[in-house]
């Protein structure tokens, strides 16, 4: 009896979300049907499923615009999601247009970076209008939505792989089960269950209905902030306090860490502040008290190192989204000193900021496109590479203006917007990063970014015929490893003679065998392997001609090469068998 009254229980939660939210459950359920039919997971035809999507989001904000300030008011309710239907018509005619009618558009692109700037705007707008004019707080909408999201994720992924291991089971036992079950599993539980679900856990907003256990923070949050994420944002505060005291000198606003380093910080910070203010620990007081200052001095160095940034490389929309958020960031940090931990103010900036990225011409991608399209078109014209608005190929030009003609055109092909430079042929349009030293008439192999775009590759050619018998001889032990010069240490356990070494190799390929008392009982430098090729040089050995020995005094190790490829800068990355044997 209990199971049929849960059950009637859900059902009739079910029935009333769907009266709820009757046109973001259409579309979300259309979305879904759109996928199945296409097989994609996410994202079918592109514009079809970001048009539902986004479309969906309006109508969402509109049934909760209707609770808030228009209850009972059913023409309005109908007049509000019909506004929410035409922004999202607007919207799909948006996407239709800019990109050349092509349904599989790249999402790294300008419409896909407006879809994903309109998407947050969109998430904040829907976090906050449920405390606009209200006793409800932003934080305590916020956290409702937080919850909402974490618990509707958590069931949508423990739902998705039960029907994983339920296919695989079946296939292991009774017989194979096709080969688009995955997708079509994953397409009904994310794009459809996961939404849906978190819709069911957003609270009703109207004011005799709303219970004011959703907006507490529950005691597991509680705890997690307060003697978890609170000391570790302490933490992660000294050392960033310390690593700008110690590095304040030379090249520190160039550091190209420093953006996304500040960056994770300041967002981190602010979602910390919202979690915490319902949490009256000592520890988490004394949070809400000092780290906002922190918060904005640190926004501050963020901001100094994206405009020198600017200054160097020009006007990206990441930096200047960057330089939004540190402004917005400072704004709100005032007003929440000033007014004593106070945070209305934080959805209304962020809302503005989000409307100015996304709305021509002072968004983001409108100036970072000019930006970049004059800084390209003055370095061209400085070279005398532009006649007739068209390109004249040089091989002679500077590498500082090589660096810049190079990086402003590789960011237009990154964001799919060389259709908006008049010089660039139409037939180079969808060409790729390599071409651009053709276009231009440049040396591809130049080091222009440190890299060099010909680097030295050596390959062996038994393992391309697919000879792959090692001969171990009087090696005891086979160790295949990848080596390169980011590695700081590579440290392998090894067994000999019933005792256990330990094998350091170091990026110059210097390897070192210590016992467990950390004694060096051998050292072997293979530095010289690096040096036996020229840089550009292509070629083929034999497995002898791959195979490089040293022996020490107790032990004896060879490398056999798998691939090596190296660059001008000296980095290198290495396929390779080590075998470690004794000279007794």
């Amino acid at each position: 009896m209990k199971i049929i009254g849960q059950s009637k229980k859900y059902v009739t939660g079910f029935q009333y979300l769907v009266l709820r939210f009757p046109l973001t459950i259409s579309l979300l359920l259309v979305m879904t049907i759109d996928s199945l039919t296409t097989q994609g997971f996410l994202f079918g035809n592109q514009t079809v499923q970001l048009t539902l999507g986004i479309t969906a989001l309006l109508s969402a904000i509109a049934e909760l615009l209707y609770e808030r300030f228009y209850n009972q008011n059913k023409t309005k309710r109908i007049i509000l999601n019909g506004i929410g239907v035409i922004f999202g018509l607007l919207y799909y005619l948006y996407l239709h247009f800019s990109t050349d009618l092509n349904s599989n558009w790249p999402i790294y692109s300008i419409p896909g970076i407006r879809s994903m700037i309109l998407f947050f705007t969109l998430a904040i707008v829907f976090i906050w209008i449920p405390s606009l004019k209200s006793t409800l707080t932003f934080e305590e909408s916020f956290l409702a939505v937080f919850k909402a999201f974490f618990i509707s994720l958590f069931f949508s992924v423990v739902l998705c792989l039960g029907i994983m291991f339920t296919f695989i089971l079946f296939e292991m036992l009774i017989a194979p089960a096709g080969d688009n079950w995955y997708t079509y599993s994953s397409v009904l539980v994310f794009n459809f269950f996961w939404p849906v679900f978190f819709l069911y856990l957003i609270p009703d907003y109207k004011e005799n209905k709303s219970s004011s256990y959703v907006f507490e923070t529950p005691k597991l949050l509680s705890h997690l902030v307060s003697w978890i994420l609170v000391p570790v944002m302490v933490l992660y505060s000294a050392i960033i306090l310390l690593y700008i005291m110690t590095n304040l000198g030379g090249d520190f606003f160039n550091d190209s860490l420093l953006e996304p380093l500040l960056l994770s910080y300041a967002i981190s910070g602010w979602i910390l502040l919202i979690l915490s203010a319902g949490i009256d620990r000592p520890i988490v007081k004394g949070f809400k008290r000092f780290f906002p200052i922190l918060l904005l001095l640190v926004i501050v160095f963020q901001m100094i190192a994206s405009t020198i940034q600017i200054g160097e490389v020009g006007m990206t929309h990441g930096r200047y989204l960057i330089l939004l958020f540190g402004l917005a960031s400072i704004i709100c940090g005032v007003f929440y000193i000033l007014k004593r931990q106070k945070l209305e103010l934080l959805p209304l900036v962020a809302t503005i900021a989000g409307m100015i990225a996304l709305v021509p011409p002072i968004d983001a991608l409108s100036l970072s496109v000019s930006n970049q399209v004059s800084r390209l078109e003055s370095a061209l014209e400085r070279n005398n590479m532009l006649e007739n608005d068209e390109v004249v190929k040089q091989d002679s030009v500077p590498k500082e203006d090589q660096e810049e003609i190079l990086s402003s055109a590789n960011y237009l092909i990154e964001i799919n917007a060389l259709d908006r430079v008049s010089f660039i042929p139409d037939d180079f349009q969808n060409s790729s990063y390599s071409n651009v030293y053709t276009l231009f008439g440049f040396d591809p192999d130049d080091n222009h970014y440190g890299y060099g775009m010909n680097p030295s590759w050596i390959t062996v050619s038994d393992w391309n015929q697919g000879k792959t018998i090692i001969p171990l001889e009087d090696y005891n032990q086979l160790i295949p490893l990848y080596l390169s010069s980011d590695m700081r240490r590579l440290e392998v356990s090894l067994n000999s003679n019933q005792e256990t070494y330990l094998l350091e190799i170091g990026k110059e390929l210097l390897i070192k065998i210590e016992n467990e008392s950390e004694e060096v009982m051998d050292e072997m430098d293979f530095s010289y392997l690096l040096d036996q090729w020229d840089i550009g040089e292509q070629e083929e050995l034999s497995l002898a001609e791959a195979t490089f020995e040293e022996v020490g005094e107790t032990f004896k190790a060879k490398i056999i090469l798998r691939e090596l490829s190296q660059y001008e800068n000296g980095e290198y990355y290495s396929d390779v068998y080590l075998l470690i044997g004794t000279t007794e």
